[in-house]
């Protein structure tokens, strides 16, 4: 059959590691994202991925979802980097920011880190966002594959009873997933990725 041309063109599909923002990164791609994952008050949840590209970050974007954040305490994200044995060691926070985020649904938050830092392309992050808060919020999240779940490396862990984000985090204090969302973050030089 050499030389037959198919008359049905192929298409190739976005990646979910689709990277094509002007500036910035996501933890997924920036196709993906049309579930919700519901943060539990004072349980750090961490999504993982591997930089694609080198650039400073002084920014990370997050999104609402249909349940604002009430009565909170606290609040925050930071990143971490991942270890070969998988602990974590955070590189950049925005600190608490309880009073300007996660307060409206469906709401885009640009939030600046307290201090920017260099995301290296090939190094392995996690994301982790805590709310502390009677009404803890629902954030912008995507469902990973089911076997994804429990597959090395990790693309999804929690970290239970925090009261602020941890400095860094031993890989045999992080729980396995007890949600399957991956939560949305995306890290850029600047508000606007």
């Amino acid at each position: 059959m050499a030389g037959i041309i198919s008359p049905y063109p192929t298409i190739q599909q976005p990646s979910a590691s689709d990277t094509s923002f002007t500036t910035g990164e996501g933890v997924f791609g920036r196709l993906l994202g049309s579930g919700s994952l519901q943060l539990t008050t004072q349980v750090v949840s961490f999504s993982y991925f591997t930089a694609q590209r080198t650039e400073t970050v002084a920014y990370v974007t997050t999104f609402s979802n249909s349940t604002a954040m009430t009565g909170a305490t606290y609040a925050g994200v930071g990143v971490y980097t991942v270890d070969s044995s998988g602990n974590l060691t955070q590189v950049a926070t925005t600190g608490d920011v309880s009073s300007t985020i996660w307060a409206n649904t469906f709401t885009t938050y640009a939030t600046a880190f307290t201090a920017s830092f260099t995301k290296v392309a090939g190094q392995r992050y996690a994301v982790g966002m805590l709310a502390v808060a009677s009404g803890a919020p629902k954030v912008q999240a995507q469902a990973p594959a089911g076997g994804a779940l429990t597959a090395l490396p990790s693309i999804i862990t929690s970290l239970a009873a925090q009261s602020t984000l941890p400095a860094s985090v031993a890989v045999g204090s992080l729980g396995t997933t007890t949600y399957f969302q991956m939560p949305q973050a995306i890290l850029s030089p600047t508000t606007t990725p």
